[in-house]
Formats: C-alpha cells, structure tokens, sequence
C-alpha cells in the first residue's frame, strides 16, 4: 500500500481537505473549452447550390441548404457536381450546418 493511501487511512480529514482542494482548484482555473472560438466559418462550398452533376446515375447525397439551413438530401448523377456534396447526413452536419456565418440568426 502506498504512503498516500496509508495517510488517508489514518487521517480522513486529510482526504477530505485535499478533495475540498482538488475542487477548488479545478474550478479556479479555465478549461481548455473555455478557449474555443465562438464563431467558426463556414466553408464557402456549403453557400453553393445542390449540383446533380451531369452523368445520370442516382445516387442518394446531402447538401447543405443556405435557405433552410440544414443538411437535405438529392439525387447526385455520379460525376463532377460541386463540393456541397456529402455521403453523410453526418458529414454534412459536421462540416456545414450549427456553425457560424449564416447571412442572418436565427433564435
């Protein structure tokens, strides 16, 4: 058995003084989310319109939409198209949707 454990064996006021501390000095000090930016920008390709692209395939994507501003869904033909084109509703959400720069707020 460690030293430390010994000691708070034999003094539970110890333990109790030194958890008061470890509180106190976790909230005295800021944390690393406290040091996030509040506004991220957006890339610009999430302003761009749905692109279908020109081949005919059929295949299911999403878009972000500066309009409604969320992430929907479209038929991508398969080739060329624009980079508001994501597999994931997921991937689009994390890349466009919930940041920053939306031409007007919305509370």
């Amino acid at each position: 058995m460690g030293r430390m454990c010994l000691l708070y064996q034999l003094f539970p006021v110890l333990l109790l003084s030194y958890s008061v501390f470890c509180l106190f000095f976790f909230f005295s000090f800021p944390h690393p989310v406290h040091h996030l930016p509040l506004f991220v920008e957006k890339p610009d390709f999430c302003f761009h319109e749905k692109d279908p692209g020109t081949c005919r395939g059929f295949f299911s994507r999403y878009f972000y939409n500066k309009e409604t501003k969320l992430c929907e869904i479209f038929k991508y033909g398969g080739c060329l198209g624009n980079q508001n084109n994501f597999k994931s509703l997921e991937e689009c959400q994390t890349t466009c949707q919930g940041m920053g720069n939306d031409t007007s707020l919305s509370f």
